[in-house]
């Protein structure tokens, strides 16, 4: 962030929270360097996670169950399970939706279904995990397939024309 030169003290408002795995709220300590923040996350935390995000001085919890509007033009699927509950967010663009997943526990398919009911999907941004429908893809204007991606080489080989390469810092345009 520094690198970045991202503030969190200005600059960050709103965190959503995937699913409670480590390696996707370990970096929920930012909250310390922030100023007020609304955290979005599934229902289905923790009572101690969410106990302890709660007590926090500047944190205004949210516990997500449907799908809703987290700030203007960004909605969460809500909690969709399959063997991990998990949520995914949706931002609403002038290219259409562009959903942006977490690792896919409850299915790509899912995710997509869930987050259409607002329109159109332009593309896809995040982890894949084991997703192997990768037919699913097809008609994605833009496919950024993040960590724990299996089949990424795949991806990219079935779909060069919309694959973008995703890393730390990367912008990507949507």
């Amino acid at each position: 962030m520094q690198k970045l030169r991202v503030d969190p003290l200005s600059s960050i408002r709103v965190i959503v929270l995937s699913h409670e795995h480590i390696d996707h709220t370990g970096g929920i300590q930012i909250i310390n360097y922030c100023g007020k923040v609304d955290v979005f996350v599934p229902a289905s935390f923790s009572d101690r996670f969410k106990g302890w995000l709660a007590s926090h001085p500047n944190v205004r919890l949210y516990e997500v169950q449907e799908l809703r509007e987290v700030c203007e033009g960004v909605f969460t699927t809500g909690e969709l399970e399959q063997f991990v509950k998990e949520q995914s967010l949706i931002i609403k663009t002038g290219n259409g939706l562009t959903v942006i997943t977490g690792c896919v526990h409850p299915g790509l398919e899912n995710i997509l279904r869930a987050a259409s009911k607002l329109g159109d999907i332009y593309g896809v941004v995040g982890g894949f995990h084991n997703f192997s429908r990768l037919e699913a893809l097809k008609g994605m204007r833009l496919i950024v397939p993040c960590h724990c991606t299996v089949r990424k080489r795949e991806i990219f080989n079935l779909y060069p024309k919309t694959c973008r390469k995703c890393s730390v810092g990367c912008t990507i345009l949507i």
